[in-house]
């Protein structure tokens, strides 16, 4: 799990044998952290000192679903697995630079250009987080929901290039600007969301034109407070 140590012992090598594990079934019982550092987050230690990993994201989450499931099969507590789509809504940011609505809307906003990477014919899912919070209260009351696993989604495709030119009609103004093609970036994101509809008789309400008005209501208000927060007088106690 020491990374200095591990970047240090895979220069100049051509393969890498990982044998190191906590061997030990019922000790990983009695001390699941101890085990996930020795067993999962050393392996990953591993492979970031020898190669570089599409998506670390995926990865992380995969085992997220994995410890889930064994708690829940364990008979520890019961657990539901909800896999979102990209989710937006009231209070999200676009701090780290994630959340492609989140960015687009405060760029329009400021008019500044909307960052389009590659051509704009990606897409992916939106769905706004009053339906999450509904799929979240459902999964968590419904009696056969435990162990089991469901997508939380629109279940419509948009591509970038359309959301853009949304953004920027309801918006009243703004640009896009295109660049290249980041790492990790898929080309489609097409949820199914006919397991959720069936078995919680879950589905979303909010459309994305409907939920980009709430969005863009909401960001004027919290952009306008933080330059009045920021234009008023400070006062240091002496």
């Amino acid at each position: 799990t020491d990374a200095a140590v591990m970047n240090k012992a895979v220069q100049g090598v051509d393969c890498v044998f990982h044998e190191a594990a906590l061997a030990s079934v019922p000790a990983s019982v009695e001390r699941p952290l101890h085990s996930h550092a020795a067993c999962a987050t050393g392996t990953v230690t591993v492979l970031d000192a020898a190669g570089s990993l599409l998506s670390p994201y995926a990865a992380g989450k995969v085992a997220a679903e994995a410890y889930c499931q064994q708690f829940n099969d364990a008979g520890c507590l019961s657990t539901v697995r909800l896999r979102y789509s990209n989710v937006y809504g009231p209070r999200q940011t676009d701090r780290q630079g994630s959340g492609v609505i989140a960015i687009f809307t405060r760029a329009a906003l400021e008019g500044s250009p909307l960052p389009v990477y590659g051509d704009g014919t990606q897409t992916r899912d939106f769905v706004h987080v009053n339906d999450v919070v509904r799929a979240n209260l459902l999964a968590v009351t419904s009696p056969t929901a435990g162990g089991r696993v469901f997508n939380v989604a629109a279940g419509v495709e948009t591509t970038i290039g359309d959301l853009a030119q949304l953004v920027i009609s309801l918006a009243g103004g703004g640009r896009v600007r295109l660049g290249p093609v980041r790492v990790a970036d898929f080309r489609r994101g097409y949820i199914d969301i006919a397991r959720i509809s069936a078995q919680l008789g879950w589905r979303p309400l909010v459309g994305l034109s409907d939920g980009l008005r709430d969005y863009l209501a909401w960001l004027r208000g919290h952009l306008a407070s933080r330059k009045t927060a920021a234009a008023a007088p400070q006062f240091v106690n002496s």
